[in-house]
């Protein structure tokens, strides 16, 4: 029989899950946006690459993070190892 803080703890890290993925999708919503913006600056001849350093482990993670729910949902687990 669950107690009433075992309860509450489920329901806290659930509360933390949403938030990880509001943030997420907030960010995604953000770099596709700039995503678009450096599309119309390619049309215009604007736009240049820049070569930087990424963790693909993080963005392996952020990906995994964004699609939780809905895969969740269809019954898919996604997992990153």
């Amino acid at each position: 029989m669950l107690s009433f803080f075992d309860q509450d703890n489920d329901r806290v890290q659930r509360i933390k899950r949403y938030c990880k993925v509001m943030l997420n999708s907030l960010y995604f919503v953000q770099t596709f946006t700039d995503d678009l913006l450096n599309m119309a600056a390619i049309k215009k001849g604007m736009f240049q690459l820049n070569a930087s350093l990424f963790n693909p482990a993080e963005e392996l993670e952020f990906i995994s993070q964004m699609f939780e729910q809905l895969s969740f949902s269809k019954n898919i687990k996604i997992e990153c190892r």
